[in-house]
């Protein structure tokens, strides 16, 4: 009877763990169609040490597929075919690239894709193709390293050609060059000091003309004061003289006329000019023994005229 009872559960618990079994493989098939992926192509024509297959291809940065085969593309011997697996769900525009991308430091490599924007169409295969193919375009790595290779052979042109223009002949030139710019420097420095004495000279014969300017405008306005005074003083000369003249004129009306009267008093008619005749001769020689004495006054000097009483 006992062993009939272990029998019993034995079976019972082989039957729960066959369900078990059966439903836990329902269970992960179902799991695994949940996630359904479309195929795309790329073709990269770089290196692909580290990409393998199962590699991972990332969008943005995030996981959205892996690397379902690498090939060599048959028809350009230097291009690799890259077949990926991406999420269904996930769009992928005509204006995305893909590019190989190092994971972290272990040297592994794996696919990401760069660009899209919602605007963009989707990408689908083209009428001679039937898998559509992402753009693809050059690494970070690979970018870099032929700017480095590109820089390393200019520095190397440019070595050889400092080498060439360094020889032992161009060096003494340089030399001489740059003991004539020596040479020149030091003539330019006299110059510069020759001309700084010039200038000094100039600036002070510049003031030197210009106080004597200043002067000989002082001696214009004095000589001009003077001339002033000397005409204030021939003045009343000129006109005594030009009075002479009119009372000579009425004289000599009034002798004309004392003749064809019969009258002859011709003292009595010739006084009053006698007079003035006197008198002009009297201011002329004293004008005249003033210039002989100091001819200089009668131009650069002022004379104080007397005051009257009463002044």
């Amino acid at each position: 009877m006992y062993s009939r009872v272990n029998y019993t559960i034995v079976g019972f618990f082989v039957l729960l763990f066959g369900i078990g079994v059966v439903w836990f493989g329902f269970w992960l098939g179902k799991y695994g169609k949940k996630d359904e992926y479309k195929t795309y192509q790329t073709y990269i024509s770089e290196s692909v040490s580290g990409l393998s297959k199962d590699s991972v291809v990332m969008l943005h940065g995030v996981s959205v597929g892996f690397v379902d085969g690498i090939y060599i593309d048959k028809s350009h011997i230097q291009t690799t075919q890259i077949i990926l697996k991406i999420k269904k769900d996930i769009p992928i525009t005509t204006d995305m690239v893909a590019t190989t991308q190092m994971m972290g430091i272990t040297g592994l490599l794996g696919i990401d894709i760069q660009g899209g924007s919602s605007d963009a169409p989707l990408l689908k295969a083209s009428s001679n193709e039937t898998i559509p193919t992402i753009k693809s375009q050059k690494s970070w790595v690979s970018s870099t390293k032929e700017t480095l290779i590109s820089v390393s052979k200019d520095v190397k042109v440019i070595s050889e050609q400092l080498k060439k223009l360094l020889d032992e002949q161009n060096v003494k030139h340089i030399q001489n060059i740059l003991q004539n710019v020596d040479s020149a420097s030091a003539k330019l420095d006299t110059t510069l000091d020759d001309i700084n004495s010039s200038i000094t000279v100039f600036k002070a014969s510049l003031q030197h003309m210009d106080s004597n300017f200043s002067s000989a405008i002082e001696d214009f306005h004095s000589m001009q004061q003077n001339f002033d005074k000397l005409t204030n003083k021939t003045l009343p000369v000129i006109d005594n003289i030009s009075q002479t003249t009119k009372d000579f004129d009425r004289a000599t009306l009034s002798f004309s006329r004392s003749l064809k009267r019969g009258d002859y008093n011709i003292k009595r008619a010739l006084q009053p000019t006698l007079i003035d005749i006197e008198n002009l001769s009297s201011q002329v020689a004293d004008l005249i023994e003033n210039i002989n004495n100091n001819p200089n006054a009668l131009l650069f000097q002022s004379r104080k005229l007397k005051k009257g009483p009463g002044e």
